[in-house]
């Protein structure tokens, strides 16, 4: 979490993906033990050749997703991130518990998608 990717040049950047980058934020939980938490951002590759120094890729395998939208913050970062914030409470806390057949997947990974001004939440979802 406490690093960034600021070093990498914006023309770098852009041939990452495309020059409207559709970005992802990562949740990764290696040890639920210890509650050991990781969270990655960074655009989603259009072509894995060009990986700039410092970077890693990160492979999502497929699966079933239930997808969330996130409300509209007008580019107000405060109020985007306390959006994404109550969407995660709500389909943890409220969402899956009431939906008696679907259970997160836990050996998959919780993604954040930001898009052309637009937020979701993709939660790998399994039948119970």
């Amino acid at each position: 979490m406490d690093k960034e990717f600021a070093f990498v040049s914006s023309e770098d950047y852009r041939k990452l993906s495309d020059p409207d980058p559709t970005e992802v934020g990562a949740w990764i939980q290696p040890d639920a033990a210890t509650g050991e938490l990781f969270y990655f951002f960074r655009p989603v590759a259009k072509d894995l050749s060009f990986i700039p120094q410092g970077l890693t890729t990160l492979y999502v395998e497929a699966a079933n997703y239930a997808v969330f939208p996130i409300p509209p913050s007008n580019g107000n970062m405060t109020l985007l991130n306390e959006n994404v914030r109550r969407m995660w409470k709500y389909v943890f806390g409220e969402w899956l518990p009431q939906n008696g057949n679907l259970q997160a997947a836990e050996d998959k990974i919780d993604l954040e998608l930001y898009h052309n001004g637009k937020t979701f939440l993709y939660v790998p979802v399994v039948l119970k």
